[in-house]
C-alpha cells in the first residue's frame, strides 16, 4: 500500500511539473499546385480552417515535452506536408490533454487531398471556402464538429468519413460541393445537415454499428433510401417527391358550352373545379372563349431539382431522416 502511494506521489509530481512548449510553423504559397495534407493528432484540442494569406500552411501546437514528438515536414517534389505529431505516438494523451493544442490553417485556391486522423481531442473544422478535391477524416474517441460554413471552390471526388466511439456533427454538407459521401459511424449520436447549396445529386453511403444518425434534408429535396437494417432501424427513409407543376383539366370541370360568358352553367363547373383545387393547395383557373368556358387546376409545387440516395446500413444502431430544414435545395 505504501508503495503504491508513493508511486501516486512521483507522478502527480512529476505531472505537476511537466514542462509545456509551443512549435509555430508557416510557409508561404509559392506553387498553387495541388497539396498532399496529412495530418496526425492525439489528444487535446484541435482545429483546422483557412490559412492566413499569403501562407500555403500555418500551424501553431503546445505539447509536453518528452511524451509527444511533433512533426511538421514539406516535401517539395511531391507538394505534401505533414504536421502534428508523429504517429507512433498517435494515441498518447501526453501530461494534461485539456493543456495540448493544434491549430492547422490551409490556403485558399489550392487543391487539397485532405487526411486527418485524430486520437482523442475536441474537434472543430471549418472548411468552407477552400479548395478541397479529396477528404478522408478519422477520429477516435473524440467529439467533432466539421462544418463548410461557406461553398467548396471545387468539385469533391469524394469525402470519407470514420467516426469512433463520439458526438459527430457536419453541417453545410450541401456546400461541400462532394458526389459521393461515406459515413463509418461507431457509438454515439451522429448528425449530418445537408444545407447550404446543392448542386447536383449526392450519394451517401452510411453504416452505423451502435450509434444513432439523423440525416437533416432540405424540404425541396428528393430523398431515396436504400439502406439495409440489420438489428437496428432506418426511419423516415421513404421517397419523398414533390408533385410536379402541372395544368389538368377533364370533363367534370368543363362547363357546357353557351353563348353567354356569364352563363350559370359554368358555375357547377367552377365549384366542383375549386373544391378538388382546394385539396391540392392550389386555385382554380378559369379560361373562356367565344364558345366554351374550361376550368383547370394548376398546382403550385415544383419537381426537386436535386436527390440525396442513402445506401449503406445499420448494424444495431438507427437511421433516422428529417426532412424539416429550410428549403434549400437550389430551386
Amino acid at each position: 500500500m505504501r508503495l503504491t502511494l508513493l508511486a501516486v506521489a512521483l507522478a502527480c509530481s512529476s505531472a505537476s511539473a511537466q514542462e509545456w512548449r509551443t512549435l509555430d510553423v508557416t510557409r508561404q504559397l509559392r506553387d498553387p499546385a495541388p497539396l498532399n495534407v496529412d495530418i496526425t493528432y492525439g489528444a487535446g484540442t484541435f482545429t483546422l480552417g483557412p490559412a492566413t494569406p499569403p501562407d500555403l500552411y500555418e500551424m501553431h501546437l503546445r505539447y509536453p515535452t518528452g511524451r509527444t514528438a511533433p512533426v511538421a515536414t514539406y516535401d517539395a517534389a511531391s507538394h505534401s506536408v505533414h504536421l502534428g505529431i508523429k504517429s507512433q505516438n498517435f494515441s498518447m494523451p501526453g501530461g494534461d490533454a485539456d493543456q495540448n493544442e493544434l491549430h492547422i490553417g490551409l490556403a485558399r485556391g489550392v487543391p487539397l487531398d485532405l487526411t486527418t486522423e485524430i486520437g482523442a481531442a475536441d474537434v472543430k473544422v471549418d472548411l468552407g471556402g477552400l479548395a478541397v478535391q479529396q477528404m478522408k477524416l478519422k477520429t477516435g474517441a473524440t467529439d467533432v464538429t466539421l462544418a463548410f460554413s461557406s461553398p467548396n471552390t471545387m468539385r469533391m471526388r469524394a469525402m470519407d468519413l470514420t467516426v469512433g466511439a463520439a458526438g459527430f456533427k457536419a453541417t453545410g454538407l450541401a456546400n461541400a460541393n462532394a458526389d459521393h459521401i461515406a459515413l463509418h459511424a461507431g457509438i454515439g449520436d451522429f448528425e449530418l445537415y445537408f444545407d447550404g447549396t446543392w448542386t447536383g445529386d449526392i450519394w451517401l453511403d452510411a453504416k452505423v454499428a451502435l450509434g444513432s444518425l439523423t440525416i437533416h434534408v432540405p424540404e425541396d429535396v428528393r430523398v431515396e433510401t436504400n439502406a439495409k437494417a440489420f438489428l437496428g432501424s432506418i426511419d423516415g427513409g421513404h421517397e419523398r417527391t414533390a408533385a410536379p407543376a402541372r395544368d389538368t383539366s377533364d370533363n367534370e370541370d368543363e362547363a357546357d358550352t353557351s353563348d353567354d360568358d356569364s352563363s350559370s352553367d359554368d358555375a357547377p363547373a367552377v365549384a366542383r373545379a375549386s373544391a378538388k383545387a382546394a385539396t391540392q393547395g392550389a386555385k382554380p383557373v378559369v379560361v373562356k372563349t367565344k364558345d366554351v368556358t374550361i376550368v383547370k387546376v394548376t398546382t403550385g409545387a415544383q419537381a426537386p431539382r436535386y436527390t440525396l440516395h442513402v445506401v449503406g446500413s445499420a448494424t444495431l444502431g438507427e437511421i433516422t431522416v428529417d426532412h424539416k430544414l429550410a428549403g434549400a435545395g437550389g430551386q
